[in-house]
């Protein structure tokens, strides 16, 4: 973690992490890694004193929608921001840059052909940035920031939404509150196989 800064009103701290390539790896120590940025906000009002216990069960994850784009940065302690804070309750929000995005290992055609020489093995890293890695790169920075125990809430904005529902189903034990601004999956059987076609029938007789 950075030294925190102090910008029109906020104390900002920039976290990075070393994360698996591929979270199914059975031996994740010797495995490629990434690296996972996270930029954590606290009022300057509050960021003075020592997190306590309740203090830290009041942290929220932000998802951003995309896929495909870094999170938000945020300059100053007003809008959406200022609403989480003053009237959401919460101590910090973490703003997540998902993997491949923003200053978390991009990913781009460089980055892959130094993860794989074929295209076959280069389609196969990118499928390693898909909700499901993202999520558990999600749950590695909980741990990391607020230690096995401690929950933290949700927002996810669109793609976000996917994401988060998805946290919502790997590592419900990890999650104080999922809150879904758009982004919401069907939910439908796995062995539904026509199920979009079912959809678009529907809207588009």
């Amino acid at each position: 973690s950075s030294p925190a800064t102090v910008l029109n009103g906020l104390s900002i701290t920039d976290h990075t992490l070393s994360v698996p390539l591929n979270h199914a790896e059975s031996d994740v120590q010797s495995a490629p890694r990434i690296s996972l940025f996270a930029r954590e906000l606290q009022p300057v009002s509050s960021s003075c004193s020592s997190s306590s216990s309740a203090d830290s069960d009041r942290v929220l994850l932000y998802l951003n929608g995309g896929p495909g784009f870094e999170c938000m940065r945020v300059s100053s302690f007003s809008g959406m921001v200022r609403s989480l804070f003053d009237h959401g309750g919460y101590s910090r929000i973490i703003l997540l840059d998902q993997r491949g995005t923003g200053r978390s290992s991009p990913l781009s055609a460089a980055s892959l052909s130094a993860l794989g020489e074929t295209t076959a093995e280069q389609l196969a890293c990118i499928t390693h940035f898909r909700a499901d890695s993202i999520i558990r790169d999600a749950e590695l920075l909980r741990v990391a920031l607020l230690g096995e125990r401690t929950k933290w809430a949700v927002l996810g904005q669109s793609f976000g939404g996917f994401c988060a529902v998805t946290y919502l189903s790997f590592f419900p034990n990890s999650l104080s509150h999922v809150f879904l601004t758009g982004g919401v999956p069907p939910i439908v059987p796995r062995e539904s196989t026509s199920a979009a076609d079912q959809v678009y029938e529907a809207l588009f007789p």
